[in-house]
């Protein structure tokens, strides 16, 4: 695991940015208002931008800089990766913000399915009893971009596997919502998937990691690695009289028990499920474009 390093670290240093998607843009922002200037190594861009350099041509001066800051999407287990980083730090953006912010004040949610809708609960209910939340990570905006920028009470972060494996410090609460094998390609084999995912919820500085309950390969993997947390389910919204959610499936009623375990360990509070504040919010939470959605229905 590298050292816990955080933007202010950055200062003053020579710096290289490996992948110019939105985390690279936001990343070069970033470093912008610290006053770095870093050089651009995209192998996509490189031919229509003369500022980008391919990785080939870069080479040389990537083992020159103090630190490397790559794209979530280069994979760690790519032989560009593993030659560059046996010489040079190679960071992430994500775990850069991470370790610059109160992690007391942090939700980070991952899992194959169900991340980005139960993040976005966390916000609502946030929301819904008066916090200022900002929401995005793996969706929206990345948690250090200019936009992102704002007085925040807590922060909700979407982390995908890749953005797991750029973290050396954790947030206060992690949340698990499923584990099914995905993005292979980048992570090599399905151990690894499994074992990037899951070194959220074991990094420093996280005091409670809440998982579903009804995801049976989440389950048996968490045991494997002896991690026991709060386990949440469907059966907590189930439990609710009258309670009738516009978002509608099983699925997603174990999103919205995570969720709201998620809420309860951030704040240390019990029970807010009893308040009418947290049921209507759930409950008029309409879900994310694209997620199980009714297109059309008829006789």
């Amino acid at each position: 695991m590298q050292p816990v390093t955080s933007w202010t670290d950055l200062i003053g240093k020579n710096i290289a940015i490996w992948g110019y998607g939105v985390e690279g843009k936001a990343t070069r922002q970033k470093l912008a208002e610290l006053g770095v200037e870093p050089f651009i190594v995209d192998d996509g861009l490189a031919v229509a931008d003369e500022d980008i350099r391919s990785f080939a041509e870069a080479k040389k001066d990537l083992l020159d800089v103090d630190f490397v800051i790559k794209s979530p999407g280069i994979s760690r287990y790519s032989e560009q990766y593993l030659e560059l980083a046996a010489s040079v730090p190679v960071l992430g953006a994500s775990g850069l913000w991470l370790a610059s912010v109160d992690a007391s004040k942090v939700i980070c949610i991952t899992g194959t399915k169900g991340k980005s809708t139960t993040s976005a609960l966390c916000a609502e209910v946030l929301a819904a009893l008066g916090y200022n939340v900002f929401f995005g990570g793996n969706i929206g905006a990345p948690a250090f971009a200019p936009e992102a920028h704002g007085d925040w009470d807590y922060w909700v972060i979407e982390t995908s596997s890749f953005q797991v494996t750029d973290l050396s410090t954790g947030p206060k609460v992690v949340g698990l919502t499923s584990l099914h094998p995905d993005h292979l390609p980048w992570h090599r084999d399905v151990e690894n998937y499994y074992a990037d995912k899951l070194s959220l919820a074991q990094l420093p500085e996280v005091e409670i990691v809440v998982a579903n309950s009804e995801d049976k390969t989440l389950v048996d993997q968490l045991a494997v690695l002896g991690l026991t947390p709060t386990w949440s389910s469907s059966n907590d919204i189930n439990a609710l009289a009258g309670f009738n959610p516009s978002l509608t499936g099983t699925h997603n009623r174990a999103n919205m028990g995570l969720a709201v375990k998620c809420v309860e360990a951030l704040l240390s509070e019990d029970h807010l499920l009893h308040d009418s504040r947290v049921i209507q919010a759930i409950e008029q939470f309409a879900g994310l474009p694209h997620r199980f959605q009714t297109v059309a229905s008829g006789n």
